[in-house]
């Protein structure tokens, strides 16, 4: 999973971007498995190739904030009628985002998962190192 949403961030940094217009603000409020979160719900409206998309996508990696007002200050970036730049897919137009999710921090803090995953891997701990019970050598006879 992880490695999917890693893969598509990255192809995310190569999308394209056109002008674009925003055509709603609100922000959403969604519950799961971890409680209630609240998202920035942006629509807006861009032309590729002379033909018009919409979309509410705001990142592939959409952000979920924990408090009403932290999302509210994410979407009050963004104001109804306002001119904005909008990153597509060049392999399918009608994918589009408004920010887009790959960051050199994003990159920097996966790399440094995976080096901690391999360092965990490499060195086991002391319970898997575990030393045999019973004696070492076999008991002779005096």
């Amino acid at each position: 999973m992880h490695c999917v949403v890693a893969y598509e961030a990255i192809q995310n940094s190569r999308w394209v971007s056109v002008d674009g217009l925003v055509l709603a603000v609100r922000v959403s409020e969604e519950q799961d498995e971890n409680g209630k979160h609240y998202c920035p719900d942006v629509g807006y409206r861009y032309t590729v190739n002379e033909r018009t998309y919409e979309s509410r996508t705001f990142a592939l990696i959409a952000p979920g904030y924990r408090h009403r007002e932290s999302a509210e200050a994410a979407a009050a970036r963004y104001r109804v009628g306002q001119q904005v730049t909008v990153y597509h897919d060049p392999r399918d137009p009608s994918v589009a985002v408004l920010q887009k999710s790959f960051t050199w921090e994003l990159l920097a803090f996966g790399f440094i998962c995976w080096v901690l995953a391999g360092i965990t891997w490499l060195f086991p701990t002391r319970r898997d190192m575990a030393i045999p019970q019973g004696p070492p050598y076999a008991e002779r006879e005096s």
